[in-house]
């Protein structure tokens, strides 16, 4: 008898009956199908597909969080989608002028920010500096909101002193 009612307990909470999303502005449940291998149009699924839907998501360029609620036969996951970058500053730069540092960066304007994207930019205008002597360049960048789904990517460089060959 108890070797019975932990199997059905362990049984139904391995399937849920129904999945929702929450979170979603720009993509589309279209969009979240295209995304993962399996149907989320299914009727029900199991843990393991929820998780593999949960890391197919978490995978993709366009999210940049995810999480799961279990609410006894229902699971919610919650998107949030990376934003659009509205516009790019760069802040203290004197010797390397703004559109040369823009050609290195591979974020762009009304672009999905990906913040994978802005370090390996960081690492390149890095190399950029080291390559006109300035050994010391601190590069940083952050964020500002600027709307709902957009945000100002801001890039700070302290180009400190360059390095010169004495003869």
């Amino acid at each position: 008898l108890i070797f019975i009612l932990f199997f059905v307990i362990t049984f139904s909470k391995s399937f849920a009956n129904n999945l929702n999303f929450k979170g979603l502005n720009k993509l589309t449940i279209n969009d979240l199908n295209r995304i993962t291998t399996l149907d989320i149009y299914k009727e029900s699924f199991t843990l393991f597909e929820i998780d593999q839907i949960v890391k197919e998501l978490y995978a993709s360029d366009l999210i940049e969080k995810v999480s799961v609620e279990d609410l006894f036969d229902n699971f919610i996951i919650s998107i949030q989608e990376y934003s659009i970058i509205e516009n790019i500053y760069i802040n203290g730069n004197i010797y390397i002028k703004d559109e040369t540092i823009n050609s290195f960066l591979s974020s762009k304007n009304n672009q999905i920010f990906n913040k994978s994207n802005a370090i390996s930019d960081l690492k390149n205008i890095k190399k950029l500096y080291e390559t006109q002597g300035f050994k010391n360049t601190q590069i940083n960048f952050y964020t500002e909101k600027f709307s709902t789904d957009r945000i100002n990517l801001i890039i700070d460089i302290k180009e400190n002193y360059q390095s010169k060959i004495k003869n």
